[in-house]
C-alpha cells in the first residue's frame, strides 16, 4: 500500500500520511491509514510480521531489529462455541501469546516503524488515569 493518507473514523476527513494526526483536527475521532492495496499479497515464505504483510503497508523500510517476535500466534478450534454459535468451523486467534500478551504488538510494530520513517526519535504513551507520561527512546 504505498499510496495510503489518513482518514477520520468518523467524518471522513482526510489527511496526508506524513503528517502524524492521530485524532482528526475537525470532529476529534481517531484517523486511520487508508490506501490501496490492489494486487497485494501476504507472502507467508519471509520472516517477520512486517516482511510478510510488507504489501500491505504505507512504508518500505522494515527494520527487523524493532520486533520483539509479534505475530504468529496459533489459531485453536473452539467446538464448543461452534455449537453454539452454530457454524461450521470456528478458531480463536491466542493472541496472549504475543510477547507483552497483547494483541496490540501487532500494530505497535508497524506504528513505531512508520514514525522512525517520519524521524520520529520518541514515542511516549500516556496513562489516562494518572496522566503519566511514559517514553523510550
Amino acid at each position: 500500500m504505498r499510496e495510503a493518507h489518513l482518514r477520520c473514523t468518523h467524518c471522513q476527513s482526510e489527511y496526508l500520511l506524513t503528517s502524524l494526526v492521530q485524532r482528526c483536527q475537525r470532529c476529534g475521532e481517531p484517523v486511520e491509514v487508508k490506501g490501496r492495496v490492489d494486487g497485494a499479497r501476504v507472502r507467508p515464505e519471509r520472516g517477520s510480521l512486517l516482511e510478510r504483510f510488507a504489501d500491505f503497508l504505507p512504508f518500505d523500510d522494515l527494520d527487523s531489529s524493532l520486533s520483539l517476535g509479534e505475530g504468529g500466534t496459533p489459531l485453536i478450534r473452539s467446538r464448543q462455541l461452534e455449537s453454539l454459535v452454530k457454524v461450521g468451523e470456528l478458531h480463536l486467534k491466542v493472541e496472549g501469546l504475543n510477547p507483552t500478551g497483547s494483541f496490540k504488538d501487532r500494530g505497535t510494530i508497524a506504528g513505531v516503524t512508520w514514525a522512525r520513517q517520519q524521524g520520529v526519535r520518541k514515542i511516549g504513551t500516556v496513562d489516562r488515569k494518572s496522566t503519566r507520561l511514559n517514553s523510550s527512546h
